[in-house]
């Protein structure tokens, strides 16, 4: 049975991405799930009342206009292999079907499950690549000079927000009514987070953003004119997590890596364009950070494309340099 979560579930769900090897408080889990739909099976069968678990998987989607996120679809392990993911992410194509307006079904797959999304109808697009480093041992930032006029602040959510969703949607090419809204999304998805805004004579012609989860320092998204620039935007990413207490990893004695000294720093890039691979390779080889993996993104339509939403006015002179992460791009 598909229906979508109680309350109660956020528990049964928390345990079981743990099962998988994600971890999150309840306190994270519940704010992931926030500004998503989600779907659950549950097993309402008598087996079920052997196991003592009614959620059997879950899939989160964050619906924007015409673009769809999958924000994780997830099938317990003790579940698998019962067609329990097809039927869920069938559950949201159906939905998708009926929409008012043609929809983009978008997702961060991994290899394994490639061959599913394929049978459905989703194509791959590019590449999504995720780097990890340690966060001990990162020298404090240099702070990459820009001598272009450009200046960096840090960034005022309830002044800023509508400045930052503009700023996504002329990088992407998307438009105001299929644009996922990055900015009202963001402060609530982790335990702290923060954004630097690039300023040229006054106009704002960029922006960062950093946040920090039970497990991450995320870096991301990152919208900027130039390769330049987006370097030196990490950087004071970076010096703004390592200057801020809350950026810390809480104490927790059951935790092996517990301390501030042990957090992961993590960003999500795609290969879309060749000024990614740029910085890519200076965060591999100037900065410490290593391939993790690389998953391709793929999508799906409901329709015949939309020109008004699928191919939006790009500003040639912005790049997406890093995603907000890979389940809500």
């Amino acid at each position: 049975m598909i229906r979508e979560p109680l309350p109660s579930d956020a528990g049964e769900i928390r345990d079981m991405y743990a099962r998988i090897g994600w971890h999150y408080t309840l306190e994270e889990m519940r704010r992931n799930l926030a500004p998503c739909r989600t779907f659950v099976s549950i097993d309402s069968t008598e087996q079920q009342q052997e196991r003592a678990v009614a959620v059997q998987g879950s899939i989160c989607v964050c619906e924007q206009k015409s673009i769809w996120s999958i924000n994780g679809l997830v099938v317990d392990p003790l579940c698998q292999g019962k067609g329990i993911g097809r039927v869920l992410m069938q559950h949201v194509l159906n939905l998708a079907k009926e929409a008012q307006v043609p929809v983009i079904v978008r997702l961060v797959s991994t290899t394994e499950g490639m061959p599913l999304y394929r049978k459905l109808g989703f194509q791959h697009i590019t590449t999504c690549t995720l780097l990890v480093r340690r966060l001990a041992g990162y020298a404090r930032p240099s702070l990459i000079p820009v001598d272009d006029g450009s200046r960096f602040d840090e960034a005022v959510w309830s002044k800023d927000a509508p400045i930052i969703d503009e700023l996504s949607v002329q990088a992407t090419g998307g438009c105001k009514r299929s644009h996922i809204n990055r900015a009202h999304l963001f402060p609530g998805l982790g335990i702290s987070s923060k954004a630097v805004m690039i300023r040229r004579a006054g106009e704002a012609i960029g922006f960062g953003a950093v946040r920090r989860t039970s497990q991450f320092v995320i870096l991301g998204p990152i919208v900027a004119p130039s390769a330049t620039i987006a370097k030196a935007v990490l950087e004071r990413l970076m010096a703004l997590a390592m200057s801020d207490d809350q950026f810390k990893r809480p104490k927790d004695s059951s935790d092996a890596t517990a301390g501030g000294e042990e957090v992961n720093v993590r960003i999500d890039v795609t290969s879309d364009v060749d000024v990614n691979h740029e910085l890519r390779d200076w965060l591999v080889n100037s900065c410490g950070f290593s391939v993790r993996q690389d998953c391709p993104l793929m999508d799906w339509r409901a329709g015949p494309a939309d020109p008004t939403t699928a191919n939006g006015a790009q500003d040639v002179n912005l790049s997406q340099w890093a995603l907000l992460s890979q389940g809500l791009l």
